[in-house]
């Protein structure tokens, strides 16, 4: 086929004038050389990583954050979680006014409220000898009485709804936020552009297969496991400290229970009883060391000058002897939020386009934030645990002898960017 000089040059001329309105249309976004794929990228799924993903981004909204999750599904799993008064001033924080957008009108936090229970009476027993060692009926809950706050109750699958319905209405229009049947494996950091390379392995009917994602923070949300898998500084370490749990599996599970609560109220009994073995998960309870040698040691909440940070469990995972874990994973979610709102802030710029050095400082001031109280937290609760088999080892009795402390405890707000 032949084309004559002046068909050509109409074509090129089409070709020039549809590339310059591409190029100059304001409706048509062209992202910089080394833009992210996502501003912030968050390995773990869980209460703390659905948390943290909220905080963002109420906080910081519009920003593009990302949760990478290993498990294929978000099931309605998991034990009875410790509201206590500074975890739900962390959650009221993170929710703001986000509303529901179920049949039931209000916000979030009134779901909240609604779904929570506070504790009618508390019995405490001793295993091994089947001895009660504590009992008292809660008549009202008082923030304010020397810290004795017994808290209120939450199943953990009922937190995960609420905050997967906050991420949904925190996020834009068909925006997924969680990406799941997708493992972390490893990251690296290109220092020239600033930015993280995070690699996945993702499950799938067709096969696994790997893949990267850039972001501007990594932000390793997944457990004690996730300060093993992300290369921090010093090596984290754990230490079991109840050694027997690792051999309740299944039907065995189920019969320990029984044997435990064989004197408590046969309702207790019959629930346990409907619990099918296939439905029981057991895990051994442990904790993050922490440098006892000094009086304020510094946890590993990042990489040296590498844009990652961990919160919750990966950087301070305790024992749940004050029931706090959750807790300080949520104060840290909302933590981590303030400051880097700050941050944009103060540079007037997105997220987006923060550079690597006021990234890196948003994580220090966190770490400075957060380290003192964290590490007092954590020595409490081992100290607590360390009692436990004792005669005067109940929290009622642990929290007669530690006002001041919980007081402390309960009393928190947010102080990042006071």
């Amino acid at each position: 086929m032949m084309i004559s000089a002046t068909g050509l040059l109409s074509f090129l001329s089409i070709v020039w004038t549809v590339t310059s309105l591409c190029t100059s249309h304001p409706s048509i976004k062209h992202p910089p050389q080394n833009h992210p794929d996502h501003d912030v990228i968050i390995v773990g799924g869980s209460i703390c990583g659905l948390a943290t993903s909220v905080a963002l981004k109420t906080q910081l909204s519009p920003i593009n954050v990302q949760i990478y999750e290993r498990a294929t599904s978000l099931k309605p799993t998991g034990a009875l979680l410790s509201l206590f008064p500074n975890g739900m001033t962390a959650l009221q924080n993170i929710l703001g006014s986000l509303q529901t957008k179920s049949d039931s009108k209000g916000t979030l936090c009134d779901i909240l409220n609604q779904q929570s229970v506070s504790s009618q009476c508390t019995i405490i027993k001793q295993v091994q000898e089947g001895k009660v060692t504590d009992e008292r009926v809660v008549k009202s809950v008082d923030k304010s009485n020397e810290g004795k706050s017994p808290g209120r109750f939450i199943l953990w699958y009922q937190l995960q709804n609420i905050l997967l319905e906050a991420l949904d209405s925190a996020s834009l229009v068909d925006e997924n936020c969680i990406s799941l049947g997708c493992e972390f494996l490893s990251y690296s950091f290109d220092n020239s552009t600033g930015l993280i390379h995070a690699t996945f392995k993702s499950r799938t009917d067709m096969g696994d297969f790997t893949f990267t994602k850039t972001c501007k923070l990594l932000i390793g949300a997944d457990g004690i496991r996730e300060a093993k898998t992300i290369a921090v500084t010093a090596t984290a370490s754990t230490e079991d400290t109840e050694e027997v749990v690792r051999q309740w599996h299944s039907t065995e599970a189920i019969s320990n229970w029984r044997k435990a609560f064989s004197d408590f109220p046969t309702d207790v009994l019959d629930l346990i009883d409907l619990c099918p073995p296939s439905s029981v998960y057991t895990n051994c309870v442990s904790d993050l060391q922490i440098d006892d040698k000094h009086q304020s040691p510094t946890l590993c909440w990042s990489n040296g000058d590498e844009p990652v940070v961990l919160v919750g469990d990966a950087v301070h995972g305790m024992t749940p002897s004050l029931g706090q874990g959750g807790n300080v994973c949520m104060e840290d979610a909302i933590e981590l939020a303030m400051i880097m709102r700050h941050t944009t802030e103060t540079a007037d710029t997105s997220i987006g386009d923060l550079t690597h050095a006021q990234v890196m400082e948003t994580i220090r001031r966190l770490q400075s934030a957060r380290n003192d109280r964290v590490v007092e937290i954590h020595r409490s609760s081992r100290n607590q645990a360390s009692i436990k088999l004792s005669a005067d080892s109940s929290l009622k009795n642990y929290q007669e002898k530690n006002k001041a402390f919980f007081r402390r405890l309960y009393e928190w707000t947010p102080t990042s960017i006071c």
